[in-house]
């Protein structure tokens, strides 16, 4: 199942509370359209959480203040794991390359894994993935939110000549694995999960942190050759929800090739998505004060022509 749904917003978590606030500690709203808002409602009421990546709890303060869950986070940052144990039952400071995290959490079982901005940080998050379906129940399930890298605002940069790191979003300092689409739920289906849905983030080039502006003709040639060849170029981020593999045969060919279809006919939904936003926005800029003043302007010189 695929979502989609645009989301001019900056901020890939949610939106700060005040411009002094760190890109860890922010709120957001349940119902909004950022990322974090999305993995909340997929993460559902009153479940039991391990939240991998934490931070301060600004995503655990909502889980359990407005959908009723209990929280055990893991954050390699202590002074952030201090701060989140405020809003948690529990929480571990380790580093998920190096530590063990069955020693933490023993027999512990979770009804929901939520790994929001976590995998891009990480040298093997299969690795980690794999780990992490041992601590699901029956029928737990795994959210996890990635930032794409096929962006148009990114790829703009690079046809530019430019790749250049930065304190937050798509090309965090931090970031060591970049994901496309089809990267991204592979490395979800090669750690022995399946994609449940899978729902995008998207924002316009010029909403992003990049700013994309195209000024000479060439350059908005250049852009919109990039947003008609590439069906996730407003694409900010995916959030997947994905639920551990329980039978070897669904590994077969056949649900092989069920998934490549599905995925298939994922990408013709999205190439009709971006074409009809493109389609909106000339609509949009048809019926902005300015240019109906300036039609109404052609038309009344027409019928004085006329005359």
């Amino acid at each position: 199942m695929m979502n989609e749904q645009f989301d001019n917003s900056q901020q890939m978590r949610g939106t700060s509370s005040n411009e002094a606030t760190t890109i860890y500690d922010y709120s957001f709203d349940l119902e909004g359209g950022s990322s974090a808002s999305r993995v909340a409602r997929l993460v559902g009421k009153n479940k039991s959480i391990l939240e991998v990546g934490c931070g301060p709890g600004s995503q655990s303060r909502v889980f359990r203040e407005q959908l009723g869950c209990e929280v055990v986070g893991i954050e390699i940052d202590p002074s952030r794991a201090e701060k989140a144990r405020a809003h948690c039952k529990e929480v571990h400071v380790a580093n998920l390359e190096t530590d063990n995290i069955g020693d933490l959490l023993k027999e512990n079982k979770f009804d929901v894994i939520v790994c929001a901005d976590v995998l891009e940080h990480l040298r093997n998050p299969e690795a980690l993935l794999l780990k992490l379906k041992e601590f699901l129940k029956p029928n737990g399930y795994l959210v996890t939110s990635i930032p794409n890298i096929t962006h148009a605002s990114i790829v703009y940069e690079m046809m530019h000549g430019r790749f250049e790191y930065r304190s937050q979003g798509l090309l965090d300092s931090t970031h060591i694995k970049f994901f496309s689409c089809s990267s991204a739920l592979s490395l979800i289906e090669n750690s022995g999960y399946w994609i449940a849905e899978l729902q995008k983030v998207r924002s316009m080039p010029q909403h992003t942190e990049f700013k994309t502006t195209a000024i000479s003709s060439e350059d908005k040639q250049i852009l919109a050759i990039i947003n008609s060849r590439n069906p996730d170029a407003d694409t900010y981020q995916f959030i997947i929800k994905a639920c551990p593999l329980k039978s070897p045969t669904l590994k077969s060919d056949n649900a092989f090739t069920m998934r490549e279809e599905i995925r298939q006919l994922q990408g013709k939904i999205s190439s009709y998505e971006s074409e009809l936003h493109r389609i909106n926005s000339i609509v949009n800029w048809y019926n902005t004060p300015l240019i109906k003043r300036l039609f109404q302007k052609i038309k009344s010189l027409g019928r004085g022509s006329m005359k």
